[in-house]
Protein backbone atom coordinates (compact mmCIF):
# COMPACT_ATOMS: atom_id res chain seq x y z
CA UNK A 1 0.00 0.00 0.00
CA UNK A 2 1.23 3.38 -0.94
CA UNK A 3 0.52 6.49 1.69
CA UNK A 4 1.30 9.72 0.48
CA UNK A 5 2.97 12.14 3.62
CA UNK A 6 1.57 15.49 3.74
CA UNK A 7 4.49 16.40 6.78
CA UNK A 8 8.20 16.01 6.84
CA UNK A 9 9.34 12.77 8.25
CA UNK A 10 12.91 13.76 9.67
CA UNK A 11 15.47 12.07 7.32
CA UNK A 12 16.89 15.21 5.84
CA UNK A 13 16.77 17.23 9.03
CA UNK A 14 17.84 14.55 11.89
CA UNK A 15 14.69 14.38 13.83
CA UNK A 16 14.78 10.39 13.27
CA UNK A 17 17.90 9.65 14.85
CA UNK A 18 20.37 7.07 13.83
CA UNK A 19 19.46 4.40 16.52
CA UNK A 20 15.98 4.38 15.14
CA UNK A 21 17.11 3.06 11.61
CA UNK A 22 17.05 -0.52 11.79
CA UNK A 23 17.96 -2.51 8.24
CA UNK A 24 17.57 -6.12 7.29
CA UNK A 25 21.34 -5.93 6.76
CA UNK A 26 23.57 -3.34 4.81
CA UNK A 27 26.75 -2.85 3.33
CA UNK A 28 30.22 -1.63 5.13
CA UNK A 29 29.32 1.88 4.12
CA UNK A 30 26.39 1.57 3.53
CA UNK A 31 24.24 1.37 6.90
CA UNK A 32 21.12 3.18 7.31
CA UNK A 33 22.96 6.21 8.80
CA UNK A 34 24.47 7.06 5.44
CA UNK A 35 21.42 7.03 3.12
CA UNK A 36 19.70 10.83 4.47
CA UNK A 37 19.52 13.16 1.60
CA UNK A 38 21.67 16.12 1.12
CA UNK A 39 24.78 14.12 3.73
CA UNK A 40 28.31 13.36 2.19
CA UNK A 41 28.53 10.34 4.51
CA UNK A 42 29.80 6.94 3.04
CA UNK A 43 28.41 6.06 -0.52
CA UNK A 44 25.49 8.08 0.59
CA UNK A 45 23.14 5.52 0.74
CA UNK A 46 21.41 2.41 2.36
CA UNK A 47 22.43 -0.78 0.31
CA UNK A 48 21.58 -4.32 1.60
CA UNK A 49 24.27 -6.68 2.20
CA UNK A 50 21.75 -9.23 0.43
CA UNK A 51 20.51 -7.99 -2.59
CA UNK A 52 16.63 -9.68 -3.16
CA UNK A 53 13.24 -8.56 -2.91
CA UNK A 54 13.43 -9.57 1.21
CA UNK A 55 15.65 -6.38 2.41
CA UNK A 56 13.98 -3.83 4.12
CA UNK A 57 14.80 -0.42 6.20
CA UNK A 58 12.50 -0.27 9.36
CA UNK A 59 12.07 3.39 10.70
CA UNK A 60 10.94 3.56 14.40
CA UNK A 61 9.19 6.55 16.21
CA UNK A 62 9.75 7.26 19.81
CA UNK A 63 6.32 8.07 19.89
CA UNK A 64 3.81 5.73 20.55
CA UNK A 65 1.07 7.69 18.53
CA UNK A 66 2.84 7.64 15.71
CA UNK A 67 3.21 4.40 14.00
CA UNK A 68 6.77 3.73 12.12
CA UNK A 69 7.29 2.70 8.23
CA UNK A 70 9.16 0.19 6.84
CA UNK A 71 10.88 0.67 3.43
CA UNK A 72 11.64 -2.29 0.79
CA UNK A 73 14.27 -2.97 -1.22
CA UNK A 74 12.93 -3.46 -5.08
CA UNK A 75 16.85 -3.98 -6.41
Amino acid sequence: MFVECSHRLGMIGGEISYKQLKPSSSEAYTEPRYGRINMALGYGAWCPEIQDKTQYLQVRTNNNDKPGWTLKWNG
